[in-house]
């Protein structure tokens, strides 16, 4: 199948990658940018794709949106009546992602694909996709088996988020078929702790990781490494 629409959500990066606040403090406001850039990128680059959709509020990633040319969903269209006391973050996003999949993409297969995915190259994507084709949805899990790196939904499907701990195991529970990941490595790569990073490194980041890296001075030396 092709004709794919991927959304992207995005958080403020004023508030990305917390885990990581207490070893690269300032900095990973400007890794999770990078770790946006490189996702995006691999997902206009899949030739499955046909709309690539960034889900946000923050100006540096719509920005980033208007120079890449992905299309961007500004959260505040999403989110009325959602107030403060709406849940946790999980919670808002899932509900977002429903009303996303129900007004822009309701007759099109739609994949969600979260931003901290480096290693994600255009032929990890597609090969993806091509698994998700057979079922009416889908999802694979990150390399620890735990949390969601795609969650799939056929035209015609609801889309069933349930993003928060343990959500590959809720994914499934809601009807998500988890795919084979034999192959899938580079898809299975979400960045949350510094041991993630680094694994990431190794296994070989996008461009814009890796000019982080250089730039940033060996918060981690293994990515000004990375070729």
């Amino acid at each position: 199948m092709s004709g794919w629409v991927v959304v992207i959500p995005v958080k403020p990066l004023a508030r990305a990658k917390s885990r990581l606040a207490g070893q690269l403090g300032a900095l990973r406001a400007s890794l999770a940018y990078a770790f946006a850039a490189d996702t995006v990128e691999a997902c206009l680059a899949a030739t499955s794709v046909i709309r690539t959709v960034i889900l946000t509020e923050d100006p540096e990633i719509r920005a980033l949106a208007a120079r890449s040319g992905a299309e961007v969903c500004d959260e505040s269209t999403l989110a009325l009546g959602l107030g403060p006391s709406a849940g946790s973050a999980n919670g808002r996003l899932n509900v977002l992602l429903r009303r996303f999949a129900r007004r822009f993409a309701p007759r099109s297969p739609l994949v969600v694909v979260p931003a901290d995915l480096p290693c994600l190259r255009p032929a990890d994507l597609d090969a993806a996709l091509r698994r998700a084709d057979a079922f009416p949805s889908a999802c694979l899990a990150d390399r620890h088996v735990v949390g969601t790196t795609l969650l799939t939904a056929h035209a015609g499907e609801d889309l069933h988020p349930a993003y928060g701990p343990h959500s590959v195991a809720r994914h499934v529970a809601r009807g998500a078929r988890l795919l084979r990941s034999e192959g899938l490595e580079r898809a299975q790569v979400d960045v949350d702790t510094i041991a993630d990073l680094r694994y990431a490194a190794r296994l070989g980041v996008g461009r814009h990781t890796r000019m982080w890296g250089v730039r940033s001075g060996a918060a981690l030396e293994a990515l000004a490494d990375v070729g």
